[in-house]
């Protein structure tokens, strides 16, 4: 089964995601496509918001044009001569994933942004956590598991803290 990483954002005031999604593909080289809330079907009701006003669900692909993050969430190192598009070492290609999720954070607040990251396309478990926490947290379950967690990760997005860096000091 491939890596996959999807979820949404719940901005209070935005209703138009797609031009988002794209600049984001764009800027980052990481495939990033809006796709119908429907398509979260693995989410429980417990992080699905009450109504869809304002929310854009998406999915992260290795590159652009891709669904799934075969290479992206996959952490193992590899050789120096492998053409992956991405970073060879499994952690630099992690942080490229936790900075897309600064990204979107800062633009969905005040808000909600909600995403799962899965080898297995089920959910082991949701952790609520704090913006600024969210790369620290998700460093120590790649760390745990050697690979993706299957968690959902929930985040209230309420001010403008976010840490991308390893030890989860805020720049």
């Amino acid at each position: 089964m491939s890596n996959e990483v999807y979820g949404y954002l719940k901005k209070f005031s935005k209703t138009d995601w797609s031009e988002f999604f794209e600049e984001m593909e764009r800027n980052s080289g990481i495939g990033i496509k809006e796709i119908p809330m429907s398509e979260l079907h693995s989410f429980p009701q417990e992080v699905m918001p009450i109504n869809n006003v304002g929310c854009a669900a998406f999915v992260v692909g290795d590159r652009p044009g891709k669904t799934n993050t075969s290479y992206l969430t996959d952490y193992a190192d590899y050789d120096s001569d492998a053409n992956l598009g991405l970073p060879n070492d499994g952690r630099e290609r992690l942080d490229l994933l936790i900075g897309l999720f600064a990204i979107m954070m800062r633009e969905c607040m005040p808000g909600r942004f909600v995403v799962l990251i899965t080898e297995c396309g089920q959910v082991e478990a949701v952790k609520v956590v704090e913006a600024q926490d969210l790369g620290s947290q998700i460093r120590r379950d790649f760390e745990r598991f050697s690979a993706p967690s299957d968690y959902i990760y929930d985040v209230a997005c309420e001010n403008g803290t976010f840490s991308t860096s390893p030890t989860g000091e805020t720049p």
